[in-house]
């Protein structure tokens, strides 16, 4: 009987799957009316070898199957080393690196202005980041042999920025004093922070900080709060003047005055504005504006559903988004998006200034060089050194620094038209007879009520079209 099994052996097939990490055989099974071929452990070896499987052979299984036959069937026998790929280098922030600066909308359609984060703070001494170093892998084998590289990973370079220690392991980052801490792309600033507890007024006076000021209470009578970073307060603002170069938060809103004045070079976010002069380089975004003048370079957006301008006016180079504007009873209220006729005379007259400074400097150029011609005609080995000489490089280094100066302006006002070219006014809700609307140049009295419309410019005026849905969602 073994003999004859012997006889009728067919070959033994062998697969290796394509990430060669396992290798199956298949026992054949016999022809009909013929016993099954008896298959020794040396006959898969040998089966494994002709098909360079070396490593990773599992004898139990050969010798099982040696032993214990199943025919026309895979059946692994050899297992390889997978691959156990590493852990790059990774920074664990302890705080938190995003900021939540835009309201909540409610359900009711209603804004939560407490809801705004407007920065994240750190006392002295606090984890700020702990670094978890890059963990290398273990290359792995192919049942033929071969060798399976790991993918190296890499470490991460140390944290950049100020107010803060790196251990000397290199592992755990410490602030160095209490104040506002900011992550930019992979560099994290901690700065000083004004902070004040209670209400600021004329007992406390005047605060002028080069940084950003969060007061916990509210500001009045007359007190001037300036600041080169931003400034949140908590409480409510009447008849005072506050300005940042960053943004302003006021959560409470605006009781203001005739002195009351808010400006910011970034964005203003209040839940409502009444009696104050307001001007933003940025955004605003507000429930309710009240017999106010507000003005922003970008966009001002009403945004919850009770949201209205009543009185006085407001105007946005990139456009408007508000629910009701004006009142039944007719009070006269502006609104405009776009570029003023006197902002684009403006500009008129900032291009014609650089014209000047540009023929002025080419002026002194010109007799620079006049200068020095005469000088190496007249063979002058002293003329670097000559007064008139030196004055003409001093006018010459002024009068760039100011031509510089004033193209930097010039570009920034016609950056400001062209974010303005498709602005228009969209009101989602009722807007009222007595209000004035303007688009660029172009203005429209509205004697009737209209409920869901844009105010768009065109060749023949200021159109009023009805808004679309997705501009109501």
């Amino acid at each position: 009987m073994p003999e004859q099994a012997m006889e009728n052996k067919a070959p033994i097939q062998v697969r290796v799957t394509d990430d060669k990490l396992r290798a199956y055989v298949t026992l054949p099974r016999a022809l009909p009316g013929q016993p099954p071929a008896l298959y020794s452990t040396a006959d898969i070896v040998l089966a494994l070898q002709s098909k360079n499987v070396v490593f990773g052979v599992l004898q139990e299984n050969v010798q099982e199957l040696s032993s214990d036959p199943i025919y026309g069937r895979e059946y692994l026998v050899a297992q390889g080393k997978e691959v156990k790929e590493g852990v790059p280098g990774e920074y664990e922030y302890l705080f938190s690196t995003t900021i939540n600066r835009k309201p909540k909308i409610l359900p009711d359609g209603t804004v939560d202005y407490m809801s705004i984060k407007t920065i994240e703070t750190v006392a002295q001494g606090d984890n700020i980041a702990v670094y978890h170093p890059a963990v290398q892998g273990e290359d792995g084998t192919a049942v033929t042999g071969r060798k399976i590289p790991a993918k190296r990973v890499r470490d991460l370079p140390p944290i950049a920025g100020k107010g803060f220690t790196r251990s000397e392991d290199g592992l755990t980052y410490t602030a160095d004093y209490s104040g506002k801490i900011e992550k930019q792309g992979e560099r994290i600033t901690i700065s000083p922070v004004y902070e004040v507890r209670e209400t600021v007024g004329v007992q406390v006076g005047d605060i002028d900080f080069a940084g950003d000021i969060i007061i916990h209470g509210g500001v009045s009578n007359g007190v001037m709060i300036q600041a080169k970073g931003s400034v949140t307060i908590e409480g409510t603002v009447e008849n005072c003047v506050i300005r940042a170069f960053g943004d302003i938060f006021l959560l409470k809103g605006v009781k203001g005055g005739d002195r009351t004045e808010i400006s910011a070079k970034g964005n203003i976010t209040a839940e409502y504005i009444e009696y104050a002069d307001v001007y933003a380089g940025g955004d605003i975004t507000a429930d309710v504006f009240f017999k106010s003048t507000v003005r922003c370079d970008g966009r001002i957006n009403l945004s919850g559903k009770r949201s209205s301008v009543i009185g006085g006016s407001m105007s946005a180079v990139e456009g408007i988004v508000c629910y009701n504007v004006g009142n039944e009873f007719g009070v006269k209220t502006e609104v405009y998006a776009g570029v003023s006729k006197e902002r684009a005379q403006a500009i008129e007259v900032q291009k014609q200034k650089v014209e000047v400074l540009s023929s002025h400097l080419q002026s002194i150029i010109d007799g620079l060089a006049k200068f020095d011609a005469i000088m190496e005609k007249s063979g002058n080995k002293d003329a670097k050194s000559d007064p008139r000489r030196i004055q003409l490089l001093r006018a010459k280094i002024q009068e760039e620094a100011s031509l510089t100066d004033e193209k930097v302006k010039l570009s920034g006002m016609q950056n400001i038209v062209k974010r303005g070219e498709t602005a228009k006014i969209l009101i989602k809700g009722v807007v009222n007879p007595g209000v004035i609307a303007g688009v660029h140049e172009n203005i429209i009295n509205i004697n009737d009520v209209y409920k869901a419309v844009e105010f768009r410019d065109t060749p023949d005026g200021v159109a009023v079209e009805k808004a679309s849905n997705e501009d109501l969602d």
